[in-house]
């Protein structure tokens, strides 16, 4: 805050005209070093990203990305260049992204969209249905498979709405009236089940998982534009990280002295989905010195991340996890 009052201090353009006297405010991102968490950015900088304009209820009713903005854009590079403000910041607007050519691009493509065929035509499901569509489909299968076997046959309707409840957190019918009058083997089976139901989901929807996660990869090694200072030499300190971390969390699994073997086993657990994941990604191969690119799709707001979620677990239980 005090670098931005260092340039409206000294600047001369109109900024009530800018601010819409209050209604207009910055978006603005923090990529602080002191307190970074996984990618290197080798300087402080706040990266503007745009100027919302609010209607009285704090709607956002404009997003102003020229214009008005550009002028301060303009204004914040031309006193910083000439030495007129002392920041501790690097104040920027937030560069394109730019994709470069991905060789091979129709047969990845191609391959990809093999794979959600194989997940859609699995599950009977069409080009309207969603993930949570697949893994209520998946989720009814698991019920089938597992659901312990009385001598009363357990009827369909049951076993969808445990499969909805599960899949979609749909609880329009309470546990106790959807087990009332059954056997005591089954109430018991379903109460179980339900305390482990997000692992069970969470493992469903691994496939998704793996085909966001190449689709992300793929796209992030062929941007241009980042907001790191040196590409290869964030790429390579992210590397370090993580081979500091992957070394650590070995010696954590061989770790003998355990007072809570529960909370050792979940967390061992929890880092292991996160290497699996990271492996199919391409392992350390897979490093880009990005978090993920944001982009909008049919209106809403999307991003790709590749492998920094899985990138972020492991380097982050070195930092914080035991």
């Amino acid at each position: 805050m005090e670098d931005f009052q260092n340039i409206f201090d000294v600047t001369h353009i109109n900024l009530k005209k800018i601010f819409a006297d209050g209604a207009r405010w910055l978006n603005i991102e923090i990529l602080y070093t002191d307190n970074e968490n996984v990618i290197p950015y080798e300087r402080n900088q706040l990266r503007i990203h745009h100027l919302r304009e609010l209607d009285k209820d704090g709607k956002i009713v404009k997003i102003i990305e020229k214009g008005n903005l550009s002028v301060l854009i303009d204004e914040i590079e031309k006193l910083q260049n000439e030495g007129k403000v002392d920041n501790t910041f690097l104040i920027k607007k937030t560069d394109p992204i730019i994709i470069k050519y991905i060789t091979d691009s129709n047969n990845i493509a191609e391959g990809l969209i093999r794979k959600l065929m194989v997940l859609q035509n699995d599950n009977n499901l069409n080009d309207t249905s969603t993930i949570a569509d697949y893994v209520e489909a998946e989720t009814l299968k698991y019920i089938e498979e597992k659901i312990p076997q009385i001598e009363e046959p357990i009827n369909n309707e049951f076993k969808k709405t445990l499969a909805a409840r599960w899949a979609k957190g749909d609880k329009n019918i309470t546990i106790n009236k959807l087990l009332k009058d059954k056997p005591e083997d089954l109430q018991k089976w379903v109460k179980d089940e339900e305390k482990n139901v997000k692992d069970i989901t969470e493992s469903l929807i691994e496939p998704f998982v793996d085909i966001f996660t190449t689709l992300g990869v793929t796209v992030l090694k062929n941007l241009e534009g980042l907001a790191t200072m040196d590409s290869d030499k964030a790429t390579k300190g992210i590397q370090d990280k993580l081979n500091r971390a992957m070394d650590h969390l070995k010696h954590f699994m061989e770790k003998k002295d355990v007072e809570d073997v529960d909370a050792f086993n979940k967390k061992i657990k929890e880092m292991i989905k996160h290497l699996e994941r990271l492996e199919k990604a391409g392992g350390i191969h897979s490093v880009v010195p990005v978090e993920g690119i944001v982009f909008q799709y049919d209106e809403k707001i999307l991003k790709l991340t590749g492998s920094f979620t899985p990138l972020l677990r492991i380097i982050g239980f070195f930092r914080f996890g035991s």
